[in-house]
């Protein structure tokens, strides 16, 4: 008899990565449900070494709680996610911004109670 394998992981794909003066714009798409009982959370991290040391941001949001708007690219250090206002067609669903200057390591993922995390990595020189 073979094991449960259990449902299969979400989808998660960050099609552009976008170097901006301060940061990095990320677009976001994904087929997990927003709503609070689907439980799904996405996570962007940065790693940033630097000749002092590592600097590291994160940010960590359910889906049902990430607000629709536009996306702030202000200089608060901090890392901003939001869904999309009006998407295109065929135009991911989710936009972050990563305030990170040169080289950095980012790592967007995607966790569901029950299923295996999903995680997309690059690193921008």
């Amino acid at each position: 008899m073979p094991g449960y394998a259990g449902p299969p992981a979400y989808s998660l794909t960050v099609p552009t990565w976008t170097r901006k003066p301060g940061g990095v714009l990320l677009a976001i798409d994904t087929d997990a449900p927003a709503t609070l009982d689907a439980g799904v959370v996405l996570r962007v991290s940065a790693v940033r070494t630097i000749g002092t040391g590592t600097s590291r941001r994160s940010r960590a949001v359910p889906l049902a709680k990430i607000v629709r708007g536009r996306l702030s690219t202000g200089f608060d250090d901090q890392v901003h996610i939001v869904r999309v206002l009006r998407p295109r067609l065929a135009q991911p669903a989710y936009a972050a911004w990563v305030p990170a200057p040169g080289r950095v390591t980012i790592t967007v993922t995607l966790t569901a109670p029950g299923r295996a995390p999903v995680t997309v990595s690059r690193r921008i020189d």
